[in-house]
């Protein structure tokens, strides 16, 4: 049987109670105010509650350990120098990923962006890569327009595809 952290589990009902408010608060918004708290709200109640499980069962948490990028091992060795690389190369992902998406737009970008972080970082079989990347994207591009309503950033590239490639207005400021 695996010990309970204490810290770990106040921390994460902590977390889940702060979710689980914003996303019940957001209830009583319009459909349109309610779309980012819901769709950002809801699947992290869900990582919440399969970490807050993982506590609880040593099965679960070699799961979560197999998919995590780091062991925690490694977190807590001491070793800052690796922390600090870590976060460097999680901070150029990010700045990647946001030029990419503010170029290119949200169609190009997310399959081919999934795919190299599967690839690098994941260290992710190929064949799987382009099923998960296939996947998340077509999640996507189904839930944000056809069922949100929500137009999906085309970026700012000339117009290739109407809609799809290029042709996005920066707002002004």
């Amino acid at each position: 049987m695996k010990t309970v952290r204490p810290p770990v589990l106040i921390v994460n009902v902590l977390l889940l109670v702060l979710a689980g408010t914003i996303v019940i608060a957001s209830l009583q918004y319009d459909f349109r105010q309610r779309i980012v708290p819901l769709v950002i709200g809801i699947p992290t109640l869900f990582m919440l509650v399969v970490i807050l499980l993982s506590e609880f069962s040593p099965r679960l948490n070699r799961i979560l350990a197999m998919a995590n990028l780091g062991s925690e091992q490694d977190a807590f060795s001491g070793d800052v120098t690796a922390s600090w690389s870590r976060i460097f190369v999680i901070a150029g992902w990010l700045v990647a990923l946001s030029v990419a998406l503010f170029v290119l737009g949200f169609y190009v970008v997310v399959p081919l962006f999934l795919f190299a972080f599967f690839m690098v970082e994941a260290k992710t079989p190929a064949v799987i890569a382009v099923l998960a990347s296939l996947v998340v994207s077509v999640v996507l591009y189904v839930a944000f327009p056809y069922f949100l309503g929500i137009e999906i950033w085309p970026g700012i590239m000339p117009k290739v595809m109407h809609g799809v490639f290029g042709g996005g207005l920066i707002p002004e400021l």
